[in-house]
């Protein structure tokens, strides 16, 4: 989270998201549908955190043995 004096990183369009996460935006748009990350929507924008997207990328990774 954010504290008051910090100043706030952009949000992530939805396009750039799918990118970032290499994935189509037909693939990120189902992982929103069924909430497996979390979004920010005003209005029909659809926009991502980056602390989300960190968030999700980081409880899917899987350690080598």
């Amino acid at each position: 989270m954010t504290k008051q004096n910090e100043p706030l990183e952009p949000l992530i369009p939805f396009a750039q998201a799918a990118k970032i996460l290499n994935m189509s935006e037909r693939t990120l748009k189902r992982r929103v549908h069924d909430g497996e990350i979390a979004v920010i929507r005003d209005g029909a924008i659809v926009s991502f955190a980056p602390e989300d997207l960190r968030f999700y990328i980081a409880t899917r990774r899987i350690d080598g043995k």
